[in-house]
Parts: structure tokens; C-alpha cells; sequence
């Protein structure tokens, strides 16, 4: 296990590593897969339970990399992090470990997700419309390198929710009537640029937030020239440090930004509104 979050008291969470860590999560995740089986999730005949060779097979196989501070082979690493997220798999385009990928033009609606992206690498996700997605219009798990412009989101329950996610740019996009967030990172964002957008919804959470209840969640992203309207909170910034947050009109939220557990964070030249109802 590397960089997980545990409890550490009745407020807060702290990071650890070890096997201590990695077994009961590997444990946890293959009993879902046991589960799944049961229920014909993969294709097979209902009631009855996966062998140990096709346990072990589905949870080698769908592991993927992940960024850590040893040797990323075999010694160091195992088969890497097993996948344990496996609604994630339910999204009407899912790609995995595929590079220089252009999404463009393209109608997600009615889905659970609309758009899953886990190990991508210089993507470009363009003029696409995306709305009634039941989860996240974008999921994206270690993505890097990547843009996400001029997409249309209405009516998803989050935005784009992504996790580990670095040195992408998500610029001149619209977002409406989102129920939770319109942007979300947290576990591991770095680097990200998230500019001129405009956000807005009557009931949603927050407009863009960064990070999460635990710790180390990803430091050193923009925040810039972004219209956020309505909502609870403008911007929500927990358990990150070194964001700059520049330049940004929020109108007609309770709160304008929040931050908790952050430090060494940059506000400057923003807009406040009408904030507080």
C-alpha cells in the first residue's frame, strides 16, 4: 500500500504505507470481484463462485501503474493497483492506457458516466455535449498532459471528477445545473490548469473544488478567470497547498471560497458577488 488514508482521530485522516495497508484493500476488492461473478457480471453462468486462477487473473489484468517512489517493476510494484472502482466501468466511451486520443463532437446522455479515462496520455476532448449522466460526465484516472475545451455539461452530477491527474488544462467549457461539483480533483492532482469556464447551477455544491478528506491530495494547480454562479460554495479548496487561485467573478453562492487543511495557497484579484443568501 503506498500513500493511503487512514483514521486518525475523530477529525482527520493520516497517510501510511505497508502491506498492512494493501492486503485488506486487495482482500476487499476481490471479494466485489467474487460478488460480481455471482451476479454474471463478466458474461459467466450465474451462482457460482470465480476459481482462484480466474480470480487471480481478473484482478492481475485489470490492475494498472500507479505513481509511486520505488522501482516500477515487478519486484517494486507487484502488477500494480488493483482496479477497484468497477462502477467506473459503466460509462457510455471508456478508454484505458491509450495515447494522443482525440474525443471530439461527440453526445453523452442517460449513462451512468458518460466519458471514463484511466492511464491516458495527451488527449484532446473537444465540442462534446454531455448531460443526465447519473455520475461524472468525465471520470478520469491518471490522466496527464491533456485538454478538455469548449465541452457543454448540463444536468450531470458532477462535471469532471478526476483523481491523480497532472498537468491537464480545462479551459472554456460550460458547466450548468451540475448537483454536486463542476470540477472536482482530488487523490493526487497536480499541475492542472482549470481556466474561463463558466459554471453555474442553483443547487449544486461547489463550483470547482480540490482535494478531499485526507491528506496530500495534489498541490500546485491554477485556478483562473473562471465565472462561477449559484451553488453553495464558489470554490473549495481542502487538504492542498500551493494553488493559485487568480482572476475569478463568483456571483450569488453562500460562500465565496472555502479552504481547510491548506496552505501556502495564492488568492489574488478575484470578484466576489452577492455572496450569502
Amino acid at each position: 500500500g503506498y500513500n493511503a488514508g487512514d483514521k486518525d482521530s475523530d477529525t482527520d485522516y493520516q497517510s501510511f504505507a505497508g502491506t498492512s495497508g494493501s492486503a485488506p484493500m486487495a482482500a476487499g476488492i476481490a471479494a466485489d470481484v467474487c460478488e460480481m461473478w455471482n451476479n454474471s457480471f463478466f458474461g459467466n453462468d450465474p451462482g457460482v463462485r470465480p476459481s482462484n486462477a480466474m480470480l487471480r487473473a481478473i484482478l492481475i489484468n485489470t490492475a494498472a501503474w500507479t505513481d509511486v517512489t520505488t522501482t516500477r517493476d515487478r519486484y517494486g510494484c507487484g502488477w500494480g493497483e488493483p482496479w477497484g472502482d468497477w462502477e467506473r466501468e459503466s460509462g457510455g466511451l471508456i478508454l484505458k492506457n491509450v495515447d494522443n486520443a482525440a474525443i471530439e463532437g461527440n453526445t453523452f446522455s442517460n449513462n451512468f458516466y458518460g466519458l471514463i479515462l484511466s492511464n491516458i496520455d495527451n488527449a484532446t476532448i473537444k465540442n462534446n455535449t454531455f448531460s443526465h449522466n447519473d455520475e461524472a460526465a468525465i471520470s478520469l484516472t491518471r490522466l496527464s498532459n491533456s485538454t478538455i475545451s469548449d465541452n457543454i455539461f448540463s444536468l450531470n452530477l458532477y462535471g469532471i471528477q478526476a483523481v491523480e491527474a497532472k498537468r491537464n488544462t480545462i479551459i472554456d467549457n460550460t458547466f450548468s445545473a451540475y448537483y454536486e461539483a463542476a470540477v472536482w480533483l482530488f487523490g493526487g492532482c497536480e499541475n492542472n490548469v482549470i481556466a474561463d469556464n463558466a459554471i453555474s447551477s442553483s443547487a449544486g455544491w461547489t463550483g470547482i473544488a480540490i482535494g478531499a478528506a485526507a491528506p496530500q491530495v495534489g498541490n500546485n494547480n491554477s485556478v483562473i478567470r473562471n465565472t462561477i454562479s449559484g451553488g453553495d460554495q464558489g470554490l473549495a479548496i481542502y487538504h492542498s497547498s500551493n494553488n493559485r487561485i487568480e482572476g475569478n467573478t463568483v456571483i450569488d453562492t453562500r460562500c465565496g471560497i472555502v479552504l481547510g487543511y491548506a496552505s501556502k495557497n495564492i488568492i489574488v484579484n478575484n470578484n466576489f458577488s452577492n455572496i450569502g443568501w
